[in-house]
């Protein structure tokens, strides 16, 4: 969702929670074809971790190579056949507050946690976040997240089955 504009030259912090996804990332976003001349790009920063809107210090994530490892007993139920599992493991959290604090604003922000992108979108709105454009995966709640959204100004300008833009 934000390559577009990692390609444009913006900066980037990218987030995941899978280690499969954070080598892929730092391959090809730090070291890879968007390495400055000093072999490496100090615009992406890449954080492996789990974005929760709680306190807790480790998760437990059911880790697949592919893009829905997950914690969510819904979304490992609806991808159980294809999902490719490989295992469970404990993995680090992070709150919106604390990225907030080590990274300040954003113009574009995309969240895609596989299970809980409504509560932790809704959370990043009631922290005061003012992105331009919001990227979401809406897990089947289109409508309260627009409501809430368009409390803030926001109106939806593309929808697919999945992930809903939001812009003013």
């Amino acid at each position: 969702n934000s390559r577009l504009f990692i390609e444009r030259g913006w900066e980037a912090v990218l987030i995941d929670a899978s280690p499969w996804a954070i080598a892929a990332l730092v391959e090809v976003y730090q070291f890879g074809g968007f390495a400055t001349v000093s072999g490496r790009n100090d615009k992406i920063s890449v954080i492996q971790a789990a974005v929760t809107t709680g306190q807790d210090k480790l998760i437990r994530i059911k880790l697949t190579p592919d893009g829905v490892s997950s914690s969510d007993p819904r979304v490992l139920e609806l991808w159980k056949d294809q999902g490719g599992y490989k295992g469970w493991a404990y993995c680090a959290t992070i709150t919106p507050e604390q990225i907030s604090l080590q990274f300040g604003g954003f113009d574009f922000v995309s969240i895609d946690i596989e299970g809980g992108s409504v509560p932790l979108a809704l959370r990043c709105l009631e922290l005061g976040w003012e992105p331009k454009v919001w990227c979401v995966e809406y897990d089947k709640e289109l409508v309260p997240l627009q409501r809430e959204f368009n409390k803030h100004g926001y109106k939806a300008v593309s929808t697919n089955e999945t992930n809903v833009i939001l812009s003013r």
